[in-house]
């Protein structure tokens, strides 16, 4: 399957036509344990498995739903919640609009989601689960494609700028201030740290994973890669874990010499790529993005 780059779906309100581009897949869920032999994977399931695109999944704090975004019938893209216990799949938006990349606010009453307004602006706003009532939560910022809070007021963003750029944004300001360029997708904090992690594109062959302290605003770079994936989640105990293929791998800052180290095949994905990553905060469960 031809690969098709998802940021595509920033670049201007979802047509039928653009909608019929985006490509095909489905998000898996499954436990995850790591050890000196490496990584496991145990209980994969497709939970979406439907024709269509179903991406960017993120975890409830206690690991028990996961929230992502949908596009049915070839309308907009909605947001829905999957509950791991019982299977069930319940749909949180249904707007005119279309809504992306859903995280739960901290009280997880509410989440927050990239917003494709009417006139094509493309905004944070913050829609509460139980009645669906949404308002802006930051309202002087437009062109927003992904994003990662630090905390309620700190939002890196990645912005769909001519090259992207990665924004810090100041909720409390109402703006933000460009800090890099040429960016991948994927925005993350470093556990345990005021680090925030991006991964610049360096070269056609290269790329970079770099960290920005946004208390002394001091850059470093983490760990080249090749240009074959740009997604990637953190563990706790600061490893770094990335899809290649149906493969992930892992990279250890805490032993940098190791380099980086297949974790696990998946099998049943052979000929297919893993894309967008979710780890649970316990570290127990895995969410990823994979092709039909």
């Amino acid at each position: 399957m031809q690969r098709v780059t998802v940021s595509l779906i920033f670049c201007c309100l979802l047509s039928s036509t653009l909608i019929a581009q985006l490509p095909a897949v489905d998000i898996y869920y499954a436990h995850i344990s790591m050890s000196a032999s490496g990584m496991q994977l145990t209980g994969l399931t497709n939970i979406t498995q439907r024709v269509g695109y179903d991406n960017q999944p993120s975890f409830s704090s206690d690991g028990n739903t996961i929230l992502y975004t949908s596009i049915r019938d070839e309308k907009q893209a909605d947001i829905y919640r999957y509950h791991i216990d019982s299977k069930l799949t319940e749909q949180l938006t249904n707007t005119v609009e279309s809504e992306y990349s859903p995280l739960l606010t901290a009280d997880e009453k509410s989440f927050t989601t990239v917003r494709v307004e009417k006139d094509s602006t493309q905004r944070l706003w913050q829609i509460r689960i139980k009645d669906g009532k949404a308002k802006l939560y930051v309202e002087g910022v437009d062109s927003v494609g992904y994003y990662w809070p630090v905390n309620e007021n700190i939002i890196p963003c990645f912005m769909v700028t001519d090259t992207p750029s990665l924004m810090l944004v100041n909720k409390k300001a109402n703006g933000g201030r460009t800090i890099a360029h040429n960016i991948g997708r994927c925005i993350k904090v470093l556990p345990g740290t005021y680090q925030i992690t991006y991964l610049t594109k360096d070269s056609e062959q290269t790329f970079t994973i770099r960290a920005y302290n946004y208390i002394t605003r001091e850059f470093s770079v983490i760990t080249e890669v090749p240009s074959i994936s740009e997604d990637y989640v953190w563990t706790s105990d600061k490893k770094l874990l990335m899809p290649r293929g149906n493969a992930i791998w892992v990279y250890d800052t805490e032993n940098p010499s190791a380099g980086w180290v297949k974790g696990c095949d998946i099998p049943t994905l052979t000929g297919k790529n893993i894309y967008r990553m979710a780890l649970s905060q316990d570290g127990k469960s895995l969410a990823f993005v994979a092709d039909e």
